[in-house]
């Protein structure tokens, strides 16, 4: 279900000189039939967008209990300052969340640095002529969120973190005692620019994008130390039309649902890495912990949300494996040990024996 919030009748009483882009709720059904909102919010240009916000996000926190704001970049120059992912607008909803008791969630992304970038800058992107994203468009605004943070002490959750340099920061501010989470994916684990060839292969143009062998190796790194709090997928399908135009045209982003089991079992748990146990946290325990949902565990009185893995069985990835319809995986081809097998929702089957049943969802 998704709703936009018309926030018109309330800014029209702000003045003319007040903008705000959107600010739109997707609301999601977790397993144990709560409803998880996230707010977006973007477009936002003014000198008075502090009481625009709050007089906005007061609105929005009177909807269900768990919300996460989400901070999306928009805007280049003058409206940086008080842009969605600017430092006005990011002290203003960590402000007005952390009265709540909500967390901000972060896509750390310096519009003024980043651009019209395409992939990491560095040697790759000057090979192939293509625009780069500097790492420290991400980190700038990593170390400034954590600081807000601790300003404001409203908690804050990286995205989708891909750098060395940024997951530092990260685990500084942890030292620091500031309220800071952060989550890494597979692709930024396992992939790098390198993997950017002269083919142009689109399946490879993701947000933030691959980034080098020495990223990727401290971000592992940041998983086995406990700096990481989450392992996510940063899920982004796409019809085989839109990857299929030139680079630049082709939209970020690259599928990753039905691979995540098996990259992190076959890299991570089964080469001694990390364990099961921290496995369960990274994908399960510490997502529901900083959303502010009920646990899920296997004793009486707790829903049967339950996924079954093999963690021998080795597979292939290939474009007709996937359930979803779309084929963006930047593993295709990759020889994956470990898969979920049979999956559980309110105790009621909706995958047996790797084969997804007809069977509704139970809420």
């Amino acid at each position: 279900l998704f709703c936009t919030l018309l926030v018109g009748t309330i800014l029209n009483t702000l003045g003319s000189q007040l903008h705000i882009g959107f600010l739109t709720a997707t609301v999601a059904t977790v397993g144990t039939g709560e409803k998880a909102v996230e707010y977006t919010i973007g477009g936002l240009a003014s000198a008075m967008v502090g009481p625009a916000m709050a007089v906005a996000i007061g609105y929005a926190l009177q909807a269900p209990a768990m919300v996460l704001f989400s901070l999306v970049p928009v805007g280049f120059g003058a409206n940086a300052m008080a842009g969605a992912g600017g430092p006005l607008a990011v002290l203003v909803v960590a402000i007005v969340a952390a009265e709540f008791g909500k967390a901000v969630s972060s896509h750390c992304q310096d519009e003024s640095l980043v651009g019209k970038g395409q992939i990491n800058e560095g040697a790759v992107s000057t090979k192939l002529g293509l625009l780069g994203w500097p790492a420290a468009g991400e980190e700038i605004q990593i170390g400034r969120d954590i600081e807000i943070s601790k300003l404001t002490g409203c908690p804050i959750h990286i995205q989708h973190l891909s750098s060395a340099h940024g997951l530092n920061l990260v685990r500084r501010g942890k030292a620091d005692s500031a309220k800071v989470t952060c989550e890494v994916t597979p692709h930024h684990m396992f992939l790098t620019e390198e993997c950017i060839g002269d083919d142009y292969n689109t399946f490879f143009k993701v947000n933030p994008p691959l980034r080098t062998s020495d990223d990727a190796q401290a971000v592992i790194d940041g998983v086995v130390d406990g700096t990481v709090d989450c392992i996510v997928t940063d899920h982004a399908p796409h019809a085989d039309h839109e990857k299929a135009r030139e680079f630049e045209l082709a939209p970020f982003g690259m599928t990753g649902i039905e691979t995540s089991v098996g990259l992190v079992v076959g890299n991570l748990v089964n080469t001694g890495k990390i364990t099961w146990q921290r496995m369960v946290e990274l994908m399960s325990v510490n997502p529901r912990r900083i959303l502010g949902i009920e646990r899920v565990a296997i004793e009486p009185g707790c829903r049967a949300d339950l996924t079954v893995i093999d963690p021998d069985l080795k597979w292939t990835v290939t474009e007709d494996c996937f359930e979803s319809r779309s084929k963006n995986c930047g593993f295709i081809g990759w020889e994956l040990t470990g898969r979920a097998t049979d999956v559980y929702v309110g105790g009621y089957a909706t995958m047996e024996d790797g084969v997804v049943t007809d069977e509704p969802i139970h809420l």
